[in-house]
């Protein structure tokens, strides 16, 4: 599929200038902001990656080391994006489960730490309940489009119990419960693994389809060991 041309939003000096001041520690509201993808003509940007990292929309990706994190933040924000322009339209999320989330948010990292990072990149609480919600939509279409058709037996629970949770807390050297004290967390786990696996593919077939192009260069330059 051939994308159109299209510009970084600074110039290539402006670009590596943000990346120095990356390195540097230097606060987030002085960077020089600069594309980092285009998804159907939408602008992901290098502060956009960069907020979803410092205020965990992502949690699973948090124990990532710190490049490959903000790479898997990106690739985070390319497949939400793509998923919301071809799915989303309909979606509209009650009010009290965006505020639960943001208390979640709040809760988990602090006010301090979230005021902090809110006047390092010169934003409002707004700004980061924008990236949550779009977070919440895209979640919600993947559990509308693959939770009904996702089941998981009696056998699939037993054997994640034995070859995952006793195996791991045996090798922990920790007691283990009995399975049925687990029995909703482990069939919530395996129902999760497999709506994440569907969806995967579907969202292969959905970047395929979408006009997607990577500014790579901001990332790649950052020295791991400064990160």
């Amino acid at each position: 599929m051939k994308t159109p041309r299209l510009t970084t939003l600074r110039s290539a000096a402006a670009v590596v200038a943000a990346v120095f001041a990356a390195v540097s520690g230097a606060p987030a509201a002085d960077l020089v902001d600069c594309l980092a993808a285009v998804v159907n003509g939408q602008p992901v940007t290098l502060v956009d990656v960069r907020v979803a990292d410092a205020f965990g929309i992502y949690r699973e990706e948090e124990a990532s080391a710190p490049v490959d994190r903000l790479f898997r933040v990106l690739e985070r924000i390319v497949d939400q994006k793509t998923v919301i322009q071809f799915a989303g339209a309909s979606i509209v999320l009650p009010e009290s489960e965006i505020q639960a989330a943001l208390r979640d948010l709040l809760d988990r990292l602090g006010p301090a730490a979230v005021q902090e990072r809110l006047a390092g990149f010169g934003l409002d609480l707004d700004d980061v309940l924008n990236a949550l919600k779009e977070s919440l939509v895209f979640r919600r279409i993947i559990e509308l489009r693959f939770s009904r058709s996702v089941t998981v037996s009696l056998q699939e629970m037993e054997d994640y119990y034995e070859r995952v949770y006793v195996a791991g807390r045996i090798r922990e050297g920790l007691q283990t419960e009995p399975m049925i004290a687990l029995l909703q967390e482990i069939e919530a786990r395996i129902r999760r693994d497999k709506i994440d696996a569907q969806a995967a593919l579907w969202i292969r077939g959905l970047r395929r389809q979408a006009e997607i192009e990577y500014r790579y260069d901001w990332l790649r330059m950052i020295p791991r060991e400064k990160e």
